[in-house]
């Protein structure tokens, strides 16, 4: 979402992210990122499998490591 943060206060809205997971994948993990102080609320999460007919959603220039 580094191309489309939410920023302020907002009423409760669905966001997606979309992305190809190859198939040797072993694990997929998600999370939030708040940056500055506020509450974000996460509620229902879920992974769903969509066809190839679906775009994904933009990814950073950089691939990230986290450790």
């Amino acid at each position: 979402m580094s191309d489309r943060p939410i920023k302020g206060t907002t009423e409760w809205r669905a966001y997606d992210v979309v992305l190809d997971v190859p198939p040797n994948s072993i694990d997929i993990a998600f999370g939030i990122l708040l940056a500055g102080s506020g509450e974000v609320w996460l509620t229902k999460p879920s992974l769903e499998k969509v066809g190839r007919q679906t775009a994904t959603t933009s990814l950073p220039k950089e691939p990230v490591l986290q450790w």
